[in-house]
């Protein structure tokens, strides 16, 4: 993921067992913010060229229901 969107913000988001409705609600919100939103084959969802704040927004909000992986403008990735 580093890689492949290096220089970019991004951050991963998937469902932990039973948790997919807050996997929905992260999706709304990060469109909402205008994001760049991808579903992911894995059923995760990738969010792209969110402003630091807003990454870690998300990641406050929906870290404990979600699992997390970003990556700050090419700065590698945080688990």
């Amino acid at each position: 993921m580093a890689r492949r969107h290096a220089g970019r913000n991004w951050a991963r988001f998937a469902a932990r067992p039973g948790r997919q409705a807050a996997l929905a609600r992260l999706r709304e919100v990060a469109l909402y913010l205008d994001a760049q939103v991808e579903r992911l084959a894995d059923g995760g969802v990738l969010v792209l060229d969110l402003s630091l704040n807003e990454t870690l927004a998300l990641v406050e909000r929906f870290g404990a229901e979600l699992a997390v992986e970003a990556g700050i403008a090419g700065h590698g990735s945080h688990p």
